[in-house]
């Protein structure tokens, strides 16, 4: 995998590729294009101070929230923790927006994201689907939303509201065919977050997101009825520089992933047979918050060895992964070393 990254007058172009399969020793269809691109992310600032950008596959977080911190990308493995979360139903984000200024400090931003994916469509991808059932995998979610921020040379602070619309989803979960739920999920959701320069080279941050969804029931399903779904999830971090070595990198964060905190669905299912062997049912409401929170906490170090190389250092602790105490805490430890060529 090779990320290239190019500024110049007042546009910013980050690309990252890799290489096809053969290039490794592995087999691969003649189709398959020597070099694929993964994700892009432009955004361009004109003389008046307005803003364009776009992105595929790629995190919106690039232009938006804590774009122009050092939170905009922060190695963590936890990475969109501090990324707003409904954005990122799913794997594949694509966005574009537009920015303007409101005076030196205050800008405003409109922005549209959806999860289909046009780089997949490369080689041997572009005939393993018919358009139709490539859509139908790849639109589950399109976003549309606005931001307010203020800049200040050691903070900065973003407010975004907007409204996610999903497709036989229910904020990034498919409960299934019995369980199903109608395709017109939709989620208001605000978010917040807050970025501030404690030392030349410390930073520190948070962010606490809140959203509403509301959806219905498929006709072949056991649900009868959604209830308002609210939901939520924060983090904080704390990052700085230059620590041990010229240009190195230390962060620690804690946050909460998005959690359902109320909301509940009613369903009809099968109670027993009746003497004359005819199916009872009964009503029955199952709430949707989990008893259990998940917590995350990460260290993460990185310094350069060279100019063309570098080393990166993760741990992460997961308490009640997925929001379950049933689940064993999860502990990881991740080391990473990167060479340019």
């Amino acid at each position: 995998m090779r990320t290239t990254e190019s500024s110049v007058d007042g546009a910013r172009l980050t690309m990252t590729q890799i290489e096809a399969p053969e290039h490794y020793g592995l087999a691969v269809s003649p189709l398959a294009q020597p070099v694929a691109l993964t994700s892009m992310t432009y955004a361009k600032t004109l003389a008046s101070g307005e803003q364009l950008s776009f992105g595929m596959n790629a995190n919106p977080n690039y232009v938006l929230g804590f774009a122009h911190t050092p939170f905009e990308s922060t190695g963590f493995m936890a990475d969109k923790a501090f990324a707003n979360p409904y954005l990122g139903f799913n794997g594949y984000q694509n966005f574009a927006g537009y920015g303007m200024p409101l005076n030196n400090h205050w800008s405003v931003s409109a922005g549209a994201v959806s999860s289909f994916d046009p780089l997949a469509m490369q080689g041997e991808n572009a005939i393993a689907l018919t358009g139709q059932e490539y859509n139908k995998l790849n639109t589950s979610t399109q976003t549309g939303l606005l931001e307010l921020s203020g800049r200040w040379k050691d903070s900065k602070v973003a407010v975004s509201m907007g409204l996610a619309n999903e497709e036989e989803s229910l904020l990034g979960g498919s409960p299934g065919t019995y369980f199903g739920i109608n395709d017109a999920t939709k989620t208001w959701f605000m978010s917040i977050s807050a970025a501030k320069q404690l030392t030349a080279d410390t930073w520190l941050a948070g962010s606490f997101s809140y959203g509403n969804s509301s959806s219905g029931r498929q006709s072949n399903s056991l649900v009868t009825s959604v209830d308002s779904v609210n939901s939520q999830s924060w983090s904080l971090g704390l990052m700085t520089s230059n620590l041990l070595r010229k240009e190195d990198r230390f962060g620690i964060a804690v946050s909460q992933p998005m959690a359902v905190n109320s909301g509940k669905l009613d369903m009809t299912v099968p109670s027993g047979m009746s003497e004359e062997g005819i199916m009872q049912y009964e009503n029955r409401s199952v709430s949707l918050a989990p008893k259990d929170l998940e917590y995350d906490f990460e260290l993460n170090y990185y310094t350069p060895i060279s100019s063309s190389s570098s080393l990166s250092i993760a741990g992460m602790y997961r308490m009640n992964p997925g929001h379950d105490s049933n689940t064993e805490d999860q502990k990881i430890l991740a080391l990473r070393w990167q060479k340019f060529f």
